[in-house]
């Protein structure tokens, strides 16, 4: 079951997903609910995952400010 957190207006979707590695995977939406990034190695629990999606999300936001 996947679990959904907001953070700087952006969606990440987390979901158990055992590969290699990794046990979760995640999907980011952009405050107008595109996807704009899956990741499906997304880290070993959840919240290095969360913590990952978190990073992405502040680099879109630096890099859109140039």
């Amino acid at each position: 079951m996947a679990e959904q957190v907001t953070y700087k207006g952006y969606t990440v979707e987390l979901k158990e997903h055992e590969d290699k590695c990794s046990k979760y995977a995640f999907t980011i939406f952009d405050p107008q609910g595109r996807e704009i990034k899956n990741v499906p190695l997304g880290g070993e629990n959840r919240d290095s995952a969360l913590g990952k999606a978190q990073e992405m999300i502040d680099f879109e936001l630096e890099y859109a400010k140039e």
